[in-house]
């Protein structure tokens, strides 16, 4: 019982760290100095690691999916050149934190690139109709 308070707490100042920055990271990142090049580095690496985070801090809770959420988001405003590193990232990261199994490496390298091809696409067609908010609504029903 003790070691399941702890988890939880664990787990909710990571959704809180999460949170703050997922919000206070675009921000940042369009108020600061930074080259547009500079931009396109760290955005991604620091995506990569809010989808690990993520995904540890909710590993131990069953039905919570936050990675597909968070990489729809960020294909659909950055793009498919962005969301595809991130994807690859994201899919060899894992495997090198959970242990390299081959059906799903070849699981996570396939099933997340064609969701950011095809939601990235979706996101460069209706962009200027939709918003984002609209798009995951339609997802996660």
């Amino acid at each position: 019982m003790k070691r399941r308070k702890i988890l939880l707490k664990i787990i909710s100042l990571t959704m809180c760290i999460m949170l703050v920055i997922s919000i206070v990271l675009p921000v940042f990142i369009k108020a600061s100095s930074l080259t547009d090049s500079a931009k396109k580095i760290i955005l991604p690496g620091v995506f990569t690691a809010l989808l690990i985070g993520g995904q540890l801090a909710l590993s131990g809770i069953s039905g919570i999916e936050v990675v597909t959420v968070l990489l729809l988001t960020f294909v659909y405003k950055y793009g498919i050149g962005q969301g595809l590193l991130v994807a690859n990232s994201f899919s060899l990261l894992r495997c090198f934190i959970f242990g390299f199994m081959p059906n799903v490496i070849v699981l996570y390298l396939i099933y997340y690139n064609i969701f950011v091809l095809v939601f990235g696409f979706l996101g460069k067609v209706f962009r200027h109709e939709y918003s984002i908010k609209k798009h995951i609504m339609v997802v996660t029903r």
